[in-house]
């Protein structure tokens, strides 16, 4: 992040539940992300977090579901919508001003969602 008084270091994505991590990908400015995937229609963090959530064991015909929470950050349309095609369901913070943003969610008067 350019802002950050740090230049360098790694950044570490992990997938974790309970105190538990089941697993990462680790990121760095000069590699970027290591051993990433990239998915079509995701950006770099998008496609993070669906190899992430695709790396746990679920299942829909033994009945294995998840649900996983993400931070603001990471959540889009792309993103929710490949992962409930697989059967794993994602809850994040939408952002108003995000791209492709529902306009029917958006309460102008309130100027919130």
């Amino acid at each position: 992040m350019p802002s950050k008084p740090i230049t360098e270091g790694y950044k570490v994505f992990a997938l974790c539940n309970i105190g538990y991590t089941y697993s990462w990908i680790f990121a760095s400015r000069s590699s970027s992300f290591s051993g990433l995937i990239l998915q079509e229609d995701h950006i770099p963090t998008g496609s993070t977090m669906f190899q992430l959530a695709t790396s746990l064991p679920y299942s829909s015909s033994l009945g294995l579901h998840f649900n996983i929470y993400i931070d603001n950050y990471f959540p889009s349309q792309a993103l929710l919508v490949s992962l409930r095609e697989l059967g794993i369901g994602a809850c994040g913070t939408a952002r108003v001003n995000a791209s492709a943003f529902p306009p029917d969610l958006y309460d102008s008067r309130k100027n919130i969602p």
